[in-house]
């Protein structure tokens, strides 16, 4: 319960930091995403998850080199076996960071809370019901980006704080392009 108030609590800070400011840039985001669900270590299944994300985020300058950043994502992760074995979690997600810039590079690092809406679970090619995975997932991130003019790249990596299921927490990397507006 209590980490469904934190959740929740993430969520509504972050709509309200959603809401742009007059010097803030908005822009839209998407890449590549690879992913697991691990415990202790090792993966739920085998091998990664290959997905993708997309989304909107807002980046209001604080100071000159400090920016708070916070958006509205979408992602998929997972584990698998193969094609005919495996997991796919798909999400909403809210992150809030903090980014460092120096010229066109920038650093940053940040939480995100997120809910699950929906569930893809295949065991020898046929689809399954998937039951007892959470339905919210909450990480802290950090990432490398560039920024020429308009456009941009980012990645960063994922550390899953929620037990998605048996222990199992979402961990993954993201690399894409931002385009600002």
């Amino acid at each position: 319960m209590k980490n469904r108030i934190i959740l929740i609590s993430l969520m509504a800070l972050s709509l309200a930091a959603v809401s742009v400011p007059l010097s803030a840039e908005i822009g839209i985001r998407g890449g590549y995403m690879e992913s697991n669900l691990k415990k202790s270590g090792s993966g739920l299944f085998e091998n990664h998850y290959s997905g993708f994300y997309a989304g909107l985020f807002t980046d209001n300058r604080i100071i000159p080199m400090l920016h708070f950043g916070s958006g509205l994502d979408y992602y998929q992760s997972g584990s698998q076996v193969d094609d005919n074995n495996k997991v796919v979690l798909h999400y909403i997600s809210v992150p809030l960071s903090l980014k460092a810039e120096i010229g066109p590079i920038h650093i940053f690092a940040g939480v995100q809370g997120a809910i699950r809406v929906a569930t893809d679970l295949t065991i020898q090619g046929q689809s399954t019901p998937a039951e007892g995975y959470s339905s919210y997932d909450a990480g802290g991130f950090v990432g490398l980006g560039l920024k020429f003019w308009v456009i941009g790249a980012e990645a960063k990596y994922n550390w899953g704080f929620v037990d998605i299921k048996d222990g199992y927490k979402n961990n993954y990397l993201q690399a894409g392009l931002t385009v600002w507006f």
